[in-house]
């Protein structure tokens, strides 16, 4: 459980907001492709990560491997707090949201909003992508 956006970001390897542009499924998994359009930092980003992989640049696409719902939807903008899978073969380069659900911000009018909002985190229910992740 999450208790702060710093924590959140201590186990992220990269915080993008981006727009989900193609989708497939492995087996029960949904791949999103999201191009990168800001990519936030914080300063506590990647300090619980034994390997800091370099965070991804503005312009880059990222999978992220999702297998709990909810899935991002295509199409959506999307502010994501993200942790590589550590799996095998092409799935080491996708992303995991962190905490499943934690890390999952939908855009809303100016903000993102928490998706899951009752997940026992106490994150806060809205953040922007102005500046710094912060909260």
């Amino acid at each position: 459980m999450y208790d702060s956006v710093e924590s959140l970001a201590a186990d992220s390897s990269t915080i993008v907001v981006g727009t989900v542009s193609a989708q497939s499924t492995e087996g029960d998994e949904t791949i999103s492709s999201v191009k990168v359009t800001n990519a936030p930092t914080n300063p506590q980003l990647g300090a619980n990560l034994a390997d800091r992989p370099e965070p991804a640049a503005v312009g880059d696409t990222v999978e992220v491997r999702q297998e709990l719902s909810p899935t991002l939807e295509l199409g959506e903008e999307y502010f994501l707090f993200l942790t590589p899978t550590m799996l095998p073969g092409e799935a080491a380069t996708q992303y995991f949201v962190t905490g499943a659900v934690a890390g999952l911000y939908l855009r809303h009018d100016d903000e993102f909003r928490r998706v899951v909002p009752g997940s026992g985190d106490t994150l806060p229910d809205t953040i922007s992508a102005t500046g710094a992740a912060s909260g």
